[in-house]
């Protein structure tokens, strides 16, 4: 097969209909992970994903970059077509992952970009995002402080990884108003499932679930989206597995939907989770996370799955 390429708005890059995320690399060995990069890449794919923190739980910070750099190296001198590399920085502290207080300073931006291309032996990253949002940051510092790394040569393109729409309406508006870059795409935590924060949910965290008024805003923007957990981290293939935020009576009749519409159309729930978010009318880019060659294979033929009206209002 060969996925069908997007153009992001306000970029030159096309990128695959999928994207590639890093997050579990740590867990194969390099010669499991390089052949699953290699299946991606021969399926069309060319949008990878990682970030500063990943692996940190693993005692192996920094290590899904370094792989993803070799492995974008390597290819880019035995291919024509361009590796699209995207990575994220400005994360809080955790336990085990040593951060300044003010994570998202331009400071700490500055740090963790050039830590992420060292680490990935690249001179450039195609599209960089901020994975959380810290409101006390005026997003003025924010724009000038990415806009001076495009400027620089460092990043390409910059985004907003659990960033509300209001933050960006308001950094892109003063960067039309200083004739500097704007953001330009968004990594949200977005599937067909319906999501209940629990009480001690991570306020940065943003969670692009059924709220009108935040998906009509990327509808009028035509704003991207590049959404992680796309498949309800396995609760769709598996409904044992799913997550207690998830389990309620609208995933459940969700799930249920999805699976009569897979069975009619001889996919799998998975396939039809996937193409829920594909057909929105957006540029909608669903991160696949697993490491897994034939759960790889499934997700990426679920790019020739195609709902209906019907199918879609089912699993409102």
């Amino acid at each position: 097969m060969s996925l069908p390429l997007i153009a992001l708005p306000a970029t030159d890059l096309k990128v695959s209909a999928f994207c590639y995320g890093t997050a579990e690399w740590r867990e194969k060995s390099e010669a499991d992970v390089a052949r699953l990069y290699d299946q991606f890449r021969e399926a069309g794919g060319n949008f990878f994903d990682s970030a500063h923190v990943y692996a940190f739980w693993a005692d192996a910070l920094g290590e899904p970059e370094r792989l993803l750099g070799r492995f974008v190296r390597r290819d880019r001198r035995d291919r024509r077509d361009q590796v699209v590399v995207s990575t994220k920085g400005g994360h809080y502290g955790l336990t085990g992952y040593e951060r300044p207080a003010n994570y998202c300073s331009p400071d700490a931006i500055r740090s963790d970009i050039r830590e992420s291309l060292d680490r990935m032996q690249l001179d450039c990253i195609d599209l960089y995002f901020l994975h959380r949002d810290d409101t006390r940051v005026p997003v003025p510092e924010l724009i000038d402080c990415l806009a001076a790394e495009v400027a620089a040569g460092r990043i390409r393109y910059f985004a907003g990884s659990n960033w509300s729409r209001k933050r960006f309406t308001a950094a892109n508006a003063y960067a039309q108003r200083a004739g500097k870059p704007g953001f330009v795409a968004s990594q949200p935590m977005w599937n067909v499932a319906h999501f209940i924060p629990p009480d001690s949910w991570d306020h940065t965290h943003q969670v692009l679930n059924d709220d009108p008024a935040e998906i009509e805003w990327y509808v009028q923007n035509n704003f991207p989206a590049i959404p992680f957990a796309p498949t309800v981290n396995g609760g769709f293939a598996d409904p044992s597995r799913l997550k207690k935020q998830y389990d309620n009576p609208i995933t459940r009749r969700r799930l249920a939907a999805a699976q009569a519409i897979a069975k009619e159309l001889g996919a799998s729930t998975n396939q039809i989770a996937l193409a829920w978010l594909r057909q929105h009318p957006f540029p909608v880019i669903p991160i696949l996370g697993t490491t897994k060659a034939d759960h790889l294979i499934e997700a990426l033929e679920s790019a020739n799955v195609k709902l209906t009206a019907g199918h879609l209002a089912s699993l409102a």
